[in-house]
């Protein structure tokens, strides 16, 4: 059974070459370019890793949709990506369960490795 991947990144032509790299490695991933449309993807395709902007374009953050999905029942690996990193993220990410953090810009061993951790 294929690892499901959902990459929420506002940067469209980024969220893109993810997606591309992933399916190229066997892996099924969606995007979503906004919260909205991430909560809709995760309730129907149920993935094993979020991969997550911590900076999105929104009221909301790549960490305040994987708590919001985590309370709904998803039970997934979390990864936030940032190009911000900051004190602030690391406590943050302390509320999240399975999650890591994947500073950007970063290859794309160090992202499958994430996603395929064994």
């Amino acid at each position: 059974m294929k690892t499901k991947v959902l990459i929420v990144e506002d940067e469209g032509p980024f969220a893109r070459s993810l997606a591309q790299l992933l399916n190229r490695h066997g892996i099924e991933a969606w995007q979503a370019g906004d919260i909205d449309t991430a909560l809709d993807l995760a309730a129907r395709v149920r993935p094993d890793v979020l991969v997550v902007d911590w900076m999105l374009k929104s009221h909301s953050d790549g960490i305040d949709l994987a708590q919001t999905l985590q309370r709904g029942g998803l039970r997934c690996r979390v990864i936030i990506m940032s190009g911000f990193p900051s004190p602030d993220l690391g406590g943050r990410l302390d509320g999240i369960e399975n999650a890591s953090f994947l500073a950007k810009p970063f290859g794309p061993d160090e992202l499958l490795a994430l996603i395929r951790p064994d």
